[in-house]
């Protein structure tokens, strides 16, 4: 129970954190790639590569060149004596070639040598082991130039590579294409995509319904929009607006990635896409804190109202200069694109953090810099909220009674409370619901790993983890169950927060009312004792776009 929850909550952070793959490319200083690829009946997935180019201190020995591959299942590397685990391959592959090649090549037929564990049988049908060359118009070799294993059952999957290391090589080029049944993206990739069009379609209804909602309140007219209060307004085209926007290209990104990018050229479009959506993230966390000051509830920044008082300037000025800060931390930490060493070769798959060793070491600082400053942010985003609620509930009792009603104050600390909870509590509750069923369905996956052998030496040890570790990585890659779960909470959360706040001050109009025509005697009255902010000299000194 407890390793299930323990792998299910390591995924879902490591996911938030992952910042997408690069192009799957092997060269001289990388000889293995592993990705995730989805295949059913229709036989359509495939894995595909060929060399690109090569250069070498003497030309005349190109055409002369092969260079062996091994294609297999990940996890079926315990079923060799001799092909190293693909994290000892890449590190061998960088640092001693010729020691690697020693026991696991063939170099007379330029193929691995495969040798069965005790016990273990190796299924040819689902495995390539041959070479890979240039095209030299050589009929007897035209299957070694352009390469296509069709994948016989879902899986992950590893390329190795051994381009000889005596011949004075300098570099390669050699692009793997790993095509799923469906397209070019990434298993759960595909899955959210598949899913999006319904966020978007419910989401253009919910705005449609919410907004036909205040039409019936205003008028259609639109002449009295300023009678309805800026949270009522805010909730609909601050948040599930852009909401609906953001989902829409996402959508839109997924699409043109897994019908036009193959993984060997990478996508730029969906990177783009992942920093708007992060940005969005940081967003909605800037609105929420706002909001948790008293914006739109007690203060506003324009227009004119006998029940509110002019956002303090400074106290703004620096909320928004973290959001800008915070946007533009993400950016750049998303520019840099620092890979982690040990996960490096992993296509798609949720890895560590740690960088890539051959990155340059200044680039290496930078960028464990701006995660630091990105873990900052989020505890100041999430503490922040919850020390100005409690400051704002009380203020909005001490403000002078507004409003015609008696019991406007009271409705408004109500509301207030209220859409707090909601905002923080909901999430509690979901989180336990979704890893209550996931870890369940995360422990009847597991149940389905095949026990193997109790390694007897270092080495097969070092096999035996590395096996065990794709099968779990299969177990969260290709279990869509699980990572819908997660993705499908946070939208339900979206939708349910934008409607339970919506009716929540929409239902008495409560907060603020702002009219731009209105004569407001106390706008620029001295309200210093009912200011957010400890500093009293920001509440002289009002905001103003």
């Amino acid at each position: 129970m407890y390793q299930q929850l323990l792998l299910l909550l390591s995924y879902f952070f490591a996911a938030i954190l992952a910042a997408g793959s690069g192009p799957t490319i092997l060269d001289i200083k990388n000889g293995v790639i592993c990705s995730p690829v989805v295949q059913s009946k229709s036989m359509k997935a495939h894995i595909h590569l060929y060399v690109d180019t090569i250069d070498t201190k003497d030309s005349s020995i190109i055409d002369s060149l092969r260079f062996p591959v091994l294609i297999f299942r990940a996890p079926y590397v315990y079923n060799f004596t001799n092909i190293p685990s693909p994290e000892l391959y890449y590190d061998s592959y960088i640092s001693n070639k010729a020691e690697l090649y020693k026991d696991i090549l063939d170099t007379k037929n330029a193929k691995f040598k495969l040798e069965p564990f005790e016990g273990f049988n190796i299924d040819q049908e689902k495995v390539w082991n041959d070479f890979i060359t240039l095209d030299h118009k050589i009929k007897e070799e035209e299957k070694h130039v352009d390469v296509d294993f069709v994948v016989p059952e879902s899986g992950i999957y590893c390329v190795y590579i051994a381009p000889p290391h005596d011949q004075g090589i300098t570099d390669i080029r050699v692009p793997v294409q790993f095509k799923n049944e469906y397209g070019n993206l990434l298993y759960n990739e595909y899955k959210v995509y598949s899913q999006l069009k319904w966020v978007v379609l419910f989401g253009i209804v919910l705005f449609a319904v919410l907004f036909n909602h205040i039409l019936k309140l205003i008028g259609k007219d639109f002449k009295n929009m300023n009678q309805l209060s800026i949270i009522s307004k805010g909730i609909i085209f601050y948040i599930l607006g852009p909401f609906v926007t953001v989902t829409a290209f996402q959508w839109f990104c997924l699409f043109i990635t897994n019908h036009f990018n193959s993984s060997s050229s990478g996508s730029i479009l969906l990177s783009f896409s992942k920093l708007v959506n992060a940005w969005f993230n940081i967003y909605t966390q800037f609105v929420f804190l706002l909001f948790t000051m008293g914006y739109g509830v007690i203060y506003y920044h324009d227009g004119q109202s006998p029940q509110y008082r002019m956002f303090p300037k400074k106290q703004f000025s620096r909320i928004f200069g973290l959001f800008i800060a915070n946007l533009v931390v993400i950016f750049l930490l998303s520019f840099l694109d620092v890979t982690s060493s040990k996960t490096q070769y992993f296509h798609g798959i949720v890895g560590g953090v740690e960088v890539n060793e051959s990155t340059p070491s200044m680039r290496v600082l930078i960028a464990g810099a701006l995660n630091l400053v990105i873990l900052l942010f989020a505890l100041f985003w999430g503490i922040a909220p919850i020390v100005y609620y409690f400051k704002t509930k009380k203020l909005i009792a001490s403000f002078p009674p507004t409003g015609s009603e008696s019991n406007y104050t009271e409705r408004v600390v109500k509301s207030f409370r209220l859409s707090i909870w909601i905002i923080l509590g909901l999430p509690i509750v979901i989180v336990f619901v979704v890893v209550y069923f996931s870890v369940e369905k995360l422990q009847n996956a597991q149940n389905s790993i095949p026990v193997l052998p109790t390694p007897t030496s270092e080495l097969r040890e070092i096999v035996y983890n590395s096996a065990m570790k794709f099968w779990n990585y299969e177990i969260l890659e290709l279990q869509p169950s699980v990572f819908l779960g997660i993705v499908w909470s946070s939208w339900a959360y979206s939708f349910v927060l934008v409607i339970s706040v919506f009716f929540i001050w929409v239902k008495d109009n409560n907060g603020l009312i702002i009219d731009p025509q209105a004569n407001d005697p106390i706008q620029y009255a001295d309200v210093s004792e009912f200011n957010i902010s400890d500093d009293e000299e920001e509440s002289s000194q009002p905001f103003r776009p």
